[in-house]
């Protein structure tokens, strides 16, 4: 009975020894990361809209910039992030952070988006910076002396996913994935007669603010109800687009 007890205290003694063990391996040594996010605001014809912090994902990624994985998640960075002790295990990381519900076109809605490298080390306290930049682009539509001749007129503004319609008096911008646009416009003249005016605008770029002006030519048609008759300026410099019918 005593040889029993004795090889039962034994085994459970190595037991004890595996599993602390076991957790001792499971113990990796981290260190403590410090995430600021700053914004430029500046797109290319100075847009004056803000990052809105309260609206930020966080995003821990690791691994090769082709195949990434996924470390952490924070979804609100001014509640879970800001001022806040991030600890990491040891390594390297791409810090990515970018705007909540701002996918695909949307009024006044910027997507902001940035990332940084950076490497976390042991027992250290590493501070890093992500600056956020508008990663789609802006487009506004304008109307000048359309209602003399007009009785209703409104823009669509498509991509490939979805559009939005600028009516007479629509005075916000709105924001798209930078791809292909398709601007076309509505008119109903004077004698109830309707027009479509269709153009594609392939280069699109982020970070720009696009400008669709509909206006009076100066040589108008004799026949004020037509409004059939149209011509393109594009100001580049500013990315002005104007519509002179």
């Amino acid at each position: 009975m005593k040889q029993y007890i004795k090889s039962f205290l034994y085994n459970l003694c190595l037991l004890v020894v595996f599993l602390t063990s076991c957790n001792e391996d499971r113990v990796l040594p981290t260190g403590i990361l410090y995430l600021n996010v700053e914004e430029d605001m500046t797109l290319l014809t100075k847009a004056e809209n803000g990052v809105i912090y309260e609206s930020l994902q966080v995003l821990i990624l690791q691994g090769e910039e082709d195949i990434q994985d996924t470390l952490k998640v924070y979804n609100d960075y001014l509640t879970e992030v800001k001022g806040k002790r991030l600890i990491l295990p040891i390594g390297k990381y791409t810090v990515a952070v970018r705007s909540n519900g701002a996918d695909g076109v949307a009024w006044e809605t910027p997507l902001y988006a940035g990332k940084e490298e950076v490497e976390v080390k042991q027992g250290e306290i590493t501070n890093t910076k992500v600056i956020c930049k508008i990663a789609n682009t802006k487009v506004s539509v304008v109307y000048e002396g359309l209602q003399k001749y007009f009785t209703d007129y409104r823009t669509t503004v498509s991509t490939s996913s979805d559009s939005l319609v600028y009516t007479r008096d629509e005075y916000r911008a709105g924001f798209f994935v930078p791809e292909k646009l398709t601007v076309k416009l509505n008119l109903v003249n004077n004698d109830g007669n309707t027009f479509v005016l269709k153009k594609v605008y392939n280069d699109i770029l982020p970070q720009y603010h696009y400008i669709f002006k509909y206006t009076i030519s100066s040589k108008p048609n004799e026949d004020d109800g037509a409004g059939a008759d149209f011509d393109i300026i594009v100001d580049k410099e500013h990315e002005e687009i104007t519509y002179e019918l």
